[in-house]
């Protein structure tokens, strides 16, 4: 434990380490705040904030019927209105008692009151359609079909909520992905340099002399990895939060995930705030995959910017592969590539699987065990290179070199 704290403290005492991460954090927040951001932003929030605060709590018809009537009236001033010049629309609201966002803010509203309120029948359609689908696929024994079905009304019976709330932050907080790509380069400046540069200036050969050398040391290096991996994703991800928490209202967290619009098919049934923690895992298992690969690049090398284009090549690769390969006959490549981890993919927002052995099997389920295949996979291979060989990629060469010329 002591090795891997001292470990750990190597890298965090790197200046680059506290500069690059303070100048992400304050470009990660300044970007939250201008994406999607409206004109009137102040103003639409303030408003909101008002309705909101008058019909969040239990779903009822009442509140509802009072949107309604809200908009319609609205809609009637509307006629009336001035069409051009934002003073004067603005002086016209405002001297019947509302002010210019009123009209979107109430369709807005309305389209989340009527999800919410109509939720439940919807499941239950589909959920009768499904055993519809059972009964006919039996009949003529297609026995996947039937399982498919199966399990969709395993996911979608009985699902409804009682409490409307406000869950345009959480929508938006799921979609928000660049703070990810800031993980990664994180971990890039804070990883790549593990093995390598220890090798290229000779103190990785003289700490595997030590009593506590050999697999200590290099079981320690990549421990402390994971760790400082863990603290960067956990950092970032509490930025989001609070970034997100003070721009919007994150009310409802007690709410299944479902009642966010987004994810009305989502095959999860869990509260907002623990899929936020099951989406921390997820992460980190994928972040924990791309560290395994810039310590098995690291491990190789003795200079720090071959691992770091090994590494930028291959994650960018597996981003490339996931943005155009989505269709046709290698599809499956990007149903099961771990990037789907870290983006809001339709894994987390829709019943999906893949058939597998004639069985239908939750596709987040297989890419989860493919990643923790090639993390282990990868993690033993980068342990034996490091203690099998003082040889560094320089020294190799040179061998090759010299096998040549006799």
């Amino acid at each position: 434990m002591d090795l891997i704290k001292e470990e750990l403290k190597k890298i965090f005492k790197a200046k680059i380490i506290w500069t690059f991460m303070a100048l992400f954090l304050i470009v990660n927040v300044i970007n939250i705040f201008i994406t999607d951001r409206l004109p009137d932003e102040k103003e639409y929030r303030k408003v909101k904030k008002e309705i909101i605060e008058l019909i969040d709590g239990n779903i009822a018809s009442e509140k509802l019927s009072y949107i309604n009537d809200e908009l319609d009236y609205i809609n009637s001033l509307s006629n009336n209105s001035p069409k051009s010049g934002k003073n004067d629309i603005d002086a016209f609201y405002k001297k019947h008692g509302y002010t210019a966002s009123h009209p979107q803010v109430y369709i807005n509203i309305k389209q989340s009151m009527e999800y919410a309120y109509n939720y439940k029948e919807n499941m239950n359609n589909i959920v009768t359609k499904a055993n519809d689908n059972i009964i006919f696929y039996k009949k003529y024994d297609n026995e996947y079909d039937a399982i498919y079905n199966k399990k969709i009304v395993n996911i979608y019976e009985n699902r409804g909520f009682e409490k409307f709330y406000d869950t345009e932050g959480f929508s938006k907080f799921f979609k928000y992905n660049f703070s990810s790509i800031l993980v990664i380069m994180m971990l890039l400046l804070g990883i790549v340099p593990v093995f390598a540069d220890e090798k290229s200036c000779g103190m990785y050969s003289i700490q595997r002399t030590a009593r506590r050398g050999r697999c200590s040391t290099i079981v320690a290096k990549m421990l402390s990895s994971y760790s400082y991996t863990l603290i960067i994703i956990a950092v970032f991800t509490i930025c989001d939060i609070l970034s997100y928490g003070f721009r919007y209202s994150l009310a409802g967290a007690s709410n299944p995930i479902y009642s966010v619009p987004e994810y009305a098919y989502s095959m999860f049934t869990m509260s907002i705030w623990k899929y936020i923690l099951f989406l921390f895992v997820i992460k980190s298992v994928f972040f924990l995959l791309i560290v395994s690969i810039i310590l098995l690049f690291s491990s190789i090398f003795s200079e720090s910017i071959k691992p770091l284009v090994c590494s930028v090549f291959v994650i960018g690769l597996l981003f490339v592969i996931n943005g155009l390969i989505t269709l046709g006959k290698l599809k499956f490549i990007y149903q099961l590539n771990p990037v789907q981890l870290i983006t809001s993919s339709k894994i987390f927002k829709t019943y999906n699987v893949i058939k597998l052995f004639d069985k239908p099997v939750y596709s987040i389920y297989i890419i989860i065990t493919i990643c923790a295949i090639l993390f282990a996979v990868l993690s033993v291979v980068t342990i034996l290179i490091s203690n099998k060989s003082h040889l560094n990629s320089n020294s190799i060469l040179k061998i090759l070199k010299i096998s040549k010329r006799s």
